[in-house]
């Protein structure tokens, strides 16, 4: 229940009348909301709707009003939307309206540009793209493991293996095969089993 702070005065908030219409690329539409206003300049909260034949949605305002020195205010109004219905069943997201109002001209008018606020969710195409590079980055990463020793681990030519992790592990220097897809080619091996 609203307190006292939400009691109407001269300066409502209302977009052109309660319950105006216009046009939208989603069709027709007819806006109503219920705002408090800490006088004429200061923060602004409420609900809002927008009904589109028997569809809608609906949600919160957060705002702030700030003079702008002609007899006229910039407000900024952030909305929520918490829900609706039809083709707005489940509905969630924001948008944000900047805009004037002259209270000058009775009723208040409000012209608002409003712009969406949540972050671009990538399409299908992108995550498959994503998960395709990181699933090549892997597979080649996989292709080329090898064994890397500390330097002075494994034996160098001409060096016994004494002393070495490779005896310390029950292993003997040597040769080791290592094969890929272009060659097959022999390496000296760090350690190899005994």
């Amino acid at each position: 229940m609203p307190d006292a702070s939400c009691a109407p005065l001269p300066l409502r908030g209302m977009i052109a009348r309660p319950n105006s219409s216009g046009q939208s690329s989603l069709g027709a539409f007819t806006y109503s909301h219920s705002i408090c206003i800490t006088g004429a300049t200061g923060p602004v909260h409420g609900i809002f709707s927008v009904f589109f034949d028997s569809d809608q949605f609906d949600g919160t305002i957060v705002g702030q009003a700030v003079a702008a020195g002609d007899g006229t205010f910039n407000q900024v109004f952030n909305y929520t939307i918490l829900g609706g219905t039809g083709r707005f069943a489940g509905g969630t997201g924001a948008f944000r309206g900047d805009g004037t109002v002259d209270p000058r001209m009775p009723p208040p008018r409000i012209n608002f540009t409003f712009t969406p606020t949540n972050a671009a969710v990538p399409e299908t195409a992108t995550w498959a793209m994503m998960l395709l590079g990181f699933g090549s980055v892997g597979a080649r990463m996989r292709r080329h493991r090898k064994l890397h020793l500390p330097a002075g681990m494994a034996p160098s030519k001409g060096r016994s293996a004494g002393n070495s992790l490779c005896d310390a592990l029950g292993f003997s220097a040597g040769l080791q095969v290592v094969i890929n897809r272009r060659s097959a080619r022999r390496q000296p091996a760090a350690c190899v089993d005994a």
